[in-house]
């Protein structure tokens, strides 16, 4: 049974999505919206993004300007780090960011950005950090070196100022897939973000990107927009070598998975089929399973969402992978997690970026 604080936030959800479904689909005006819209919008980091389709409320117009804010802050940092490690002979591009809002959200302000996140081959990941370290990043240190090795695809390093910069060496955890990384580097795109060029991945990697992390996000909401305005934005053959990409790296269901889910609940339709993609008859009972649980009418629920932690990998990596990962996440997962646990107590307090 739903509890009464979800049972409160269900019509405010309901309206967001079926806002935002109408602005996937190139409309999406509002007007003057009521405090818990605002507040929805708000928690889903998509006030910028309303206000630009004219939705009028105090709350709204305050946390536009901080996500102004942000963004530059961003997009600042994001040159800078890209600056410093193209000086240090390193092929590099930003992933999702600034240059993903500014090449389909349509403004590098409507999609605010925590952290900057930048991709190096994997060759260059030791010299990447060394680069960084020697311009005053520090390592943040949450993880055992042999848990990054197998499990993870970035490592996380802070300034004094200015937000986290996560180094990846992929975009996808090992056990999901191998893409290629000197592909996405040799085809990047640069992005006009506000007075800067910021390197990107082209937009057939973008697609495959996103799609990934939505699975890394707990099917949030932000992600399958990101697949839908993406997704919306290709021509059928750039959708046709996304699928190639995705093959060639072991994440079609990856793709299959992050597509359906952002389809399925931003009402939008892929041109091409996906439907060879999925990953056998029992990947897609636990995925169409999971998906269903996903009510277009609420906010997905903790149960929900800690359900998908344990699904969508499964659904997402073939039966070799998963043989490898699944001992490594039982048994060394709580260890793991004490250790950070512990990471973070030590950690000394920053000032806030500016």
């Amino acid at each position: 049974m739903p509890t009464n604080a979800a049972s409160r936030e269900r019509p405010q959800y309901a309206a967001l999505l079926d806002w935002l479904r109408s602005y996937v689909a190139g409309d999406g005006e509002l007007g003057k919206v009521g405090d818990a819209f605002a507040r929805m919008a708000i928690t889903y980091q998509l006030a910028a993004l309303a206000r630009s389709c004219g939705a009028q409320h105090p709350e709204l117009a305050a946390a536009e300007r901080k996500s102004f804010v942000r963004a530059h802050q961003t997009i600042d940092t994001s040159a800078r780090v890209v600056r410093l490690l193209e000086r240090g002979g390193l092929a590099v591009v930003t992933l999702k960011g600034p240059a993903l809002a500014g090449r389909f959200w349509g403004d590098v302000t409507f999609r605010p950005s925590g952290d900057v996140d930048v991709l190096v081959e994997p060759r260059d990941r030791s010299a990447a950090i060394a680069v960084l370290e020697a311009e005053g990043y520090e390592t943040v240190k949450l993880y055992p070196d042999w848990y990054v090795d197998r499990w993870l695809c970035n490592i996380g390093m802070v300034a004094a100022l200015g937000p986290k910069v996560e180094v990846h060496w992929s975009f996808v955890r090992p056990y999901l897939g191998r893409p290629c990384v000197e592909t996405v580097l040799a085809t990047r795109e640069d992005i006009q973000c506000g007075s800067r060029l910021l390197p990107a991945p082209d937009p057939a990697w973008q697609l495959l990107t996103a799609s990934v992390h939505t699975l890394f996000h707990d099917i949030a909401l932000r992600t399958l927009l990101d697949v839908a305005l993406i997704g919306r934005a290709l021509t059928p053959p750039v959708w046709e070598r996304t699928i190639a990409h995705a093959r060639a790296a072991g994440l079609g269901p990856s793709l299959y998975n992050g597509v359906k889910a952002s389809a399925s609940l931003l009402d939008w339709t892929p041109p091409v089929r996906l439907d060879d993609l999925c990953p056998g008859p029992l990947g897609r009972r636990v995925a169409d399973g999971y998906l269903g649980m996903l009510s277009p009418f609420s906010v997905p629920s903790p149960w929900a969402r800690q359900v998908g932690k344990v699904a969508t990998p499964l659904v997402s990596t073939a039966p070799k992978g998963l043989v490898r990962a699944l001992p490594f996440s039982i048994v060394d997962r709580p260890r793991v997690l004490a250790r950070m646990d512990a990471a973070v107590r030590r950690r000394v307090d920053r000032p806030p970026h500016r």
